[in-house]
């Protein structure tokens, strides 16, 4: 992460939290570590990636209402919706969120499709993707 340099901005740190079973904490986890940082003072996005909208759910909001009026995720992955958007702010000490819906079950098969039209599937056996390393804190 740049902190204090002149004429550079800071880098956002992302922290996903995920396992494939459920009923695991990954919603309570979240939930604790987002809170937690925003009662430091941090500025803290929480976005529910999850179908079920459990993170969505906690901070008392109806995925079936923000999905019929087009302002979950899958909104913002898969049509004309800007992330930026889609953020629920909370004015008190609470992380803001970007809520899910059921329809985010709907996206796996269409960013699959999206993805091997984009990388040339039927041209490539292996597809790889790079990532920076990360670098360390001193």
């Amino acid at each position: 992460m740049l902190t204090g340099s002149i004429g550079m901005k800071s880098m956002t740190t992302v922290i996903a939290l995920a396992n494939q079973k459920g009923g695991v904490g990954k919603t309570t986890s979240t939930v604790n570590l987002a809170c937690a940082l925003a009662h430091r003072d941090q500025r803290v996005l929480a976005i529910d990636m999850d179908p079920q909208g459990s993170l969505t759910i906690y901070y008392s909001h109806d995925p079936r209402a923000l999905e019929k009026d087009e302002a979950t995720l899958y909104w913002g992955l898969m049509k004309d919706k800007t992330l930026d958007s889609l953020i629920l702010a909370k004015p008190e000490v609470w992380p803001d969120l970007i809520p899910a819906s059921i329809s985010l079950a709907g996206a796996e098969p269409e960013l699959t499709l999206l993805w091997d039209s984009a990388t040339g599937q039927s041209r490539y056996g292996v597809t790889g993707v790079g990532v920076p390393k990360r670098r360390r804190n001193r």
